[in-house]
């Protein structure tokens, strides 16, 4: 459960980070959409909005029943992971990510953001998966465990990403 929790705390502030940014510049989200060219033009928009949508979907179910909410967001993260994948496969790196900040330009795709999707989504599955019975909450120490280990994974996929930008930068 402590992991269960820590990763529940990780996803949703990657998931509501994510969401601010694509909410404080939507048309721009969409456009990020629209350039992965997965589906007619004219779905950008509808397709934009569903995405955001999941993105909240997950967010309020990490807050109340965090194995579906991991599973979801593992979900789109695999997803997010295979348009990126198949844009890549046909040469297009040139498109920006709509992570963060969408049509910055600053987050272009690349296989490191693939592969950082799928770990994160695997470890995102591992941890709904887990047999809660094996590490039950009930200590202080719990409590503490459950906010280091969240402090630290979001440190750390912080890290790695900036890492990653500056590379492919």
């Amino acid at each position: 459960m402590i992991l269960t929790i820590s990763l529940a705390i990780a996803f949703g502030a990657l998931f509501a980070s994510s969401a601010y940014h694509k909410i404080s510049d939507l048309s721009a989200f969409v456009t990020s959409v629209q350039d992965y060219q997965l589906g007619p033009k004219g779905l950008a928009k509808p397709a934009a909005f569903g995405i955001l949508m999941l993105e909240c979907l997950c967010l309020v179910l990490l807050a109340f029943r965090p194995s579906i909410g991991l599973l979801v967001g593992a979900c789109l993260l695999c997803v997010y992971a295979g348009a990126m994948t198949m844009n890549l496969l046909k040469g297009r790196t040139h498109i920006d990510c709509g992570c963060y900040a969408p049509g910055t330009g600053g987050h272009t795709i690349h296989w490191g953001m693939v592969l950082r999707n799928l770990a994160v989504g695997a470890a995102g599955t591992a941890a709904a998966l887990w047999p809660p019975t094996l590490l039950a909450v009930g200590h202080a120490f719990d409590y503490a465990t459950i906010a280091a280990f969240a402090l630290g994974a979001i440190s750390i996929y912080c890290i790695l990403e900036t890492a990653l930008q500056q590379r492919h930068a």
